[in-house]
Protein backbone atom coordinates (compact mmCIF):
# COMPACT_ATOMS: atom_id res chain seq x y z
CA UNK A 1 0.00 0.00 0.00
CA UNK A 2 1.45 3.13 -0.97
CA UNK A 3 -0.09 6.76 -0.33
CA UNK A 4 -0.67 8.38 -3.74
CA UNK A 5 0.27 12.40 -2.95
CA UNK A 6 -0.65 15.07 -4.65
CA UNK A 7 -0.97 18.90 -4.20
CA UNK A 8 -4.40 20.91 -5.57
CA UNK A 9 -3.71 24.57 -3.98
CA UNK A 10 -0.94 25.85 -2.28
CA UNK A 11 -0.62 24.38 1.12
CA UNK A 12 -3.16 22.07 0.59
CA UNK A 13 -1.90 18.46 0.72
CA UNK A 14 -4.19 15.56 -0.61
CA UNK A 15 -3.51 11.96 0.40
CA UNK A 16 -5.05 8.34 -1.58
CA UNK A 17 -4.72 5.60 -0.31
CA UNK A 18 -6.05 2.36 -2.48
CA UNK A 19 -6.62 -1.11 -0.82
CA UNK A 20 -8.38 -3.95 -3.40
CA UNK A 21 -9.08 -6.97 -1.49
CA UNK A 22 -10.54 -10.01 -2.71
CA UNK A 23 -12.79 -11.85 -0.14
CA UNK A 24 -13.55 -15.77 -0.34
CA UNK A 25 -16.49 -15.73 -2.36
CA UNK A 26 -14.51 -14.09 -4.89
CA UNK A 27 -16.14 -10.47 -4.68
CA UNK A 28 -13.96 -7.68 -5.24
CA UNK A 29 -13.87 -5.10 -2.39
CA UNK A 30 -11.90 -1.54 -3.31
CA UNK A 31 -11.42 0.99 -0.86
CA UNK A 32 -10.17 4.52 -1.57
CA UNK A 33 -9.48 7.01 1.80
CA UNK A 34 -9.89 10.26 0.81
CA UNK A 35 -9.16 13.57 1.94
CA UNK A 36 -10.14 16.50 0.22
CA UNK A 37 -12.61 16.78 -2.98
CA UNK A 38 -11.60 14.66 -6.01
CA UNK A 39 -14.03 14.83 -8.95
CA UNK A 40 -12.15 11.45 -10.30
CA UNK A 41 -13.36 9.08 -7.47
CA UNK A 42 -16.05 7.89 -9.31
CA UNK A 43 -13.82 7.83 -12.49
CA UNK A 44 -11.48 5.57 -10.56
CA UNK A 45 -14.04 3.70 -8.60
CA UNK A 46 -15.61 2.71 -12.74
CA UNK A 47 -12.24 1.65 -13.77
CA UNK A 48 -11.80 -0.67 -11.14
CA UNK A 49 -14.38 -2.45 -12.08
CA UNK A 50 -14.57 -2.45 -15.71
CA UNK A 51 -10.39 -4.34 -15.12
CA UNK A 52 -12.53 -7.14 -13.09
CA UNK A 53 -14.66 -7.17 -16.32
CA UNK A 54 -12.63 -7.14 -18.66
CA UNK A 55 -10.47 -9.70 -16.60
CA UNK A 56 -13.50 -12.26 -17.48
CA UNK A 57 -13.28 -12.21 -21.18
CA UNK A 58 -12.26 -15.41 -22.97
CA UNK A 59 -12.13 -15.86 -26.44
CA UNK A 60 -15.17 -15.58 -28.48
CA UNK A 61 -17.47 -14.21 -25.69
CA UNK A 62 -19.71 -11.50 -25.71
CA UNK A 63 -20.09 -8.95 -22.97
CA UNK A 64 -22.89 -10.23 -21.49
CA UNK A 65 -21.40 -13.74 -21.11
CA UNK A 66 -18.47 -11.62 -19.27
CA UNK A 67 -21.01 -9.83 -17.23
CA UNK A 68 -22.52 -13.13 -16.29
CA UNK A 69 -19.39 -14.09 -15.23
CA UNK A 70 -17.91 -10.77 -13.25
CA UNK A 71 -17.88 -11.00 -9.41
CA UNK A 72 -19.22 -8.38 -7.70
CA UNK A 73 -17.00 -5.00 -7.16
CA UNK A 74 -17.86 -3.24 -3.69
CA UNK A 75 -16.09 0.35 -4.18
CA UNK A 76 -16.07 1.80 -0.38
CA UNK A 77 -14.82 5.11 -0.51
CA UNK A 78 -14.12 6.51 3.17
CA UNK A 79 -14.50 10.57 2.60
CA UNK A 80 -12.90 13.16 5.12
CA UNK A 81 -15.47 15.34 3.86
CA UNK A 82 -19.47 15.16 3.15
CA UNK A 83 -19.56 14.44 -0.56
CA UNK A 84 -23.48 15.84 -0.25
CA UNK A 85 -23.80 18.46 1.86
CA UNK A 86 -27.86 18.26 1.42
CA UNK A 87 -28.19 14.55 2.88
CA UNK A 88 -27.14 14.16 6.96
CA UNK A 89 -26.40 10.37 6.41
CA UNK A 90 -23.48 8.75 7.37
CA UNK A 91 -23.47 6.20 4.29
CA UNK A 92 -24.13 7.36 0.56
CA UNK A 93 -24.58 4.79 -1.87
CA UNK A 94 -24.13 5.19 -5.47
CA UNK A 95 -25.89 2.74 -8.39
CA UNK A 96 -25.77 2.91 -12.03
CA UNK A 97 -29.35 3.44 -12.89
CA UNK A 98 -31.46 3.81 -15.86
CA UNK A 99 -32.38 6.99 -16.87
CA UNK A 100 -36.24 6.26 -17.67
CA UNK A 101 -38.89 4.62 -16.30
CA UNK A 102 -38.89 1.51 -15.56
CA UNK A 103 -35.71 2.78 -13.35
CA UNK A 104 -33.65 -0.24 -12.68
CA UNK A 105 -29.90 -1.05 -11.61
CA UNK A 106 -27.91 -1.14 -14.68
CA UNK A 107 -25.31 -3.30 -13.35
CA UNK A 108 -25.89 -4.98 -10.41
CA UNK A 109 -22.65 -6.51 -9.29
CA UNK A 110 -21.13 -3.13 -8.99
CA UNK A 111 -21.92 -0.91 -6.54
CA UNK A 112 -20.18 2.24 -4.85
CA UNK A 113 -20.62 3.18 -0.85
CA UNK A 114 -19.39 6.99 -0.02
CA UNK A 115 -19.38 7.23 3.69
CA UNK A 116 -18.99 10.71 5.26
CA UNK A 117 -17.05 10.46 7.77
CA UNK A 118 -17.50 14.19 9.18
CA UNK A 119 -21.34 12.32 9.96
CA UNK A 120 -20.10 9.82 12.44
CA UNK A 121 -20.98 12.01 15.18
CA UNK A 122 -24.41 12.44 14.44
CA UNK A 123 -24.97 9.01 12.78
CA UNK A 124 -27.21 6.61 14.56
CA UNK A 125 -25.94 3.05 14.33
CA UNK A 126 -27.53 0.88 11.63
CA UNK A 127 -26.82 -2.90 10.78
CA UNK A 128 -29.79 -3.22 8.91
CA UNK A 129 -27.08 -2.96 5.52
CA UNK A 130 -24.97 -5.69 4.46
CA UNK A 131 -21.74 -3.79 3.69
Amino acid sequence: MTPQRYYKHAGERGCRIDIEITTRSNERVIVEVQTSRDGKMLHRNLFAASRVFAATARPGTTAAQMAERMPRVIAVNLLDFAVREDNRELLQPVKLMYGKPPHRVTLGRFAVYNVQMPRVPEAAADFSDRL
